[in-house]
Parts: structure tokens; C-alpha cells; sequence
């Protein structure tokens, strides 16, 4: 019986592909954090709202703006998996099956992710002015 490993033929390890495989499970688990921190946010400035005698909701600025940073990192969550999904699926489809993605087509969703960290980042922060 062979034992197969994930090495080349000279009997190094794949360095490359193991260092992929875990940066995807590394930011997959980021990205459900972050997840979690959106919702938790939103959860944070509706339970800070403040409503008035007529029924008006009415926010402090700086949760306001939080929460457009919040419903941002929603759409750069969208976009990013939209655009992941659908740059794979033309490179795996059809003419371009058999090419490399270019390295900026790769880069757009990772740019998307580096975008919503920051918009859940600054949220946090405008909340944390109103809180203290």
C-alpha cells in the first residue's frame, strides 16, 4: 500500500498550497466573526435608539453613521461573494478554463473583504464614541 503526502516529487512539502489552504480558512472564519459583530452591531445601536412621544425613531449621529458603516460591510460582504463566485466561474468555464486568473481579477474579493473589516472596524469605533 502507497502512502500518498503533499509532497512533490523531491519529497518537499507543497509549502505553497498549504499556506493557501489555511489563509482560506483563516479569513472564512474572520468572515463569520465579522458577521456576527454586523448583526450584533445593528442589534447595539437599534437598543440605543431613541424614540419620541410621536413615534419618531430618532439616532444619535454618531450611531447613525455606525450603522451605515454596518449596512455597508453588509454589501461589501454581498459583493464580495458575488465577485468571488463569479470570477471563479468564468475561469472555470469555457475558453478561460484552461488559464491562470490574472492576480488582480483574484485580488477584487480580497479587496472587498479588506473593506469590510474596515467599515465593521470604524462602526465599532463611532460606537464606542457614543457609548464613553
Amino acid at each position: 500500500m502507497a502512502i500518498q503526502n503533499n509532497s512533490t516529487p523531491s519529497g518537499v512539502t507543497n509549502y505553497v498550497e498549504n499556506r493557501k489552504k489555511n489563509i482560506y480558512k483563516v479569513s472564512s472564519t474572520i468572515s463569520t466573526i465579522l458577521r456576527q459583530f454586523i448583526l450584533a452591531g445593528i442589534g447595539i445601536v437599534w437598543l440605543f435608539k431613541v424614540t419620541s412621544k410621536d413615534g419618531c425613531v430618532n439616532f444619535d449621529t454618531n450611531l447613525f453613521l455606525a450603522l451605515k458603516f454596518l449596512i455597508g460591510a453588509i454589501f461589501a460582504e454581498f459583493l464580495h461573494y458575488l465577485l468571488e463566485m463569479l470570477s471563479n466561474a468564468i475561469y472555470l468555464c469555457g475558453n478561460l478554463k484552461n488559464r491562470n486568473m490574472p492576480s488582480w481579477v483574484a485580488a477584487l474579493p480580497w479587496g472587498l473583504w479588506v473593506i469590510k473589516l474596515l467599515l465593521v472596524l470604524i462602526a465599532y469605533i463611532l460606537i464606542g464614541k457614543y457609548l464613553f
